[in-house]
């Protein structure tokens, strides 16, 4: 009996932990990243709208950190390292707040540009810190510490470069019989300003002609300078019955930047194999048919 008493408490608590996670995103943030172009020596404020979309209340307090690349998956990474560069320039107003359940507030990011900055790329973000109270299956209360954060890709006016390359253009296969077909892209932030690569592949067949057209990158996902990313491109999945050699075509543009590249790739499918089998007996029917009616009228016109 102590057993089954322990066992059904044990599954308790874990289905209350799993519970957890999912109440600590309770709080959301409009927009998620912000953009701003600020000119040296002037003063800029942003807002953020702060949202509490449970039934407890959070407390939060902001702070200013700076951020990288993480990977290539394009995602913040927030660092525990003292404030530097641009995230010396921001001020949060105010820096701690309460939510009740359902409540949204605005809280003001204050940006004093120097008048030395320099011209370019800038990255920091906010980072709100919160503590909710949830109800524990054993406890009674719990508090969750959780945190969120609003990206700032901030623009200095002035002479800066804007450079990128396509680093990996690729499908995941040389042939295939059947789709979807996936292209591989990776980008290279070589400037020193974000970007934000978009455009369209274009396959064409053997012939020339266009049979699809893929967008790439309509959310504007950007690319911090120095570093790569790897962008997630739709399939070619309607192949229908292709046969031959293809050619992928990818152009991208961000800004002045401009860039191209090419892959080939080869598609055999089953029914395009059926039909081209079928139309090669045709012509060679009709060429065995030709060349008999040929011999025929040469007998038949010979001279006595």
């Amino acid at each position: 009996m102590q057993k089954r008493t322990l066992l059904i408490t044990g599954v308790l608590v874990l289905f209350a932990m799993a519970l957890l996670p999912l109440r600590s995103e309770a709080l959301s943030v409009t927009p998620a990243i912000r953009e701003l172009t600020l000119t040296p020596g002037e003063s800029k404020t942003a807002a953020v709208e702060l949202n509490n979309d449970s039934a407890d209340s959070i407390t939060l307090t902001a702070e200013v950190v700076n951020f990288t690349a993480k990977g290539e998956t394009g995602e913040p990474q927030y660092l525990d390292t003292p404030a530097t560069g641009v995230a010396t320039w921001m001020k949060v107003n105010p820096e701690k707040i309460v939510l009740t359940p359902g409540q949204k507030a605005e809280v003001a990011v204050t940006f004093t540009t120097p008048a030395n900055a320099s011209a370019g790329g800038h990255y920091a973000g906010v980072l709100f810190n919160f503590s909710q109270t949830a109800d524990n299956i054993q406890s009674g209360q719990v508090s969750i510490q959780s945190k969120i954060g609003v990206p700032f890709l901030v623009t200095v006016k002035g002479s800066y470069v804007q450079k990128g390359e396509i680093v990996t253009f690729s499908t995941n296969k040389e042939s295939y019989t059947a789709g979807p077909v996936a292209f591989n892209l990776r980008y290279k932030n070589t400037g020193e300003v974000h970007l934000k690569p978009a455009g369209t592949i274009t396959i064409s067949n053997m012939f020339g002609k266009v049979v699809k057209t893929i967008k790439v990158n309509q959310d504007g996902g950007a690319v911090l300078p120095g570093s790569v990313r790897k962008f997630v491109v739709d399939n070619w999945d309607d192949v229908g019955n292709s046969i031959g050699q293809y050619k992928a075509t990818i152009t991208l543009t961000s800004g002045t930047v401009e860039n191209q590249a090419t892959v080939n790739f080869w598609v055999y499918s089953t029914m395009g194999i059926v039909y081209a089998v079928v139309v090669l007996l045709v012509i060679i029917i009709l060429i065995f048919v030709l060349v008999g009616l040929s011999k025929k009228k040469t007998k038949v016109e010979k001279p006595s």
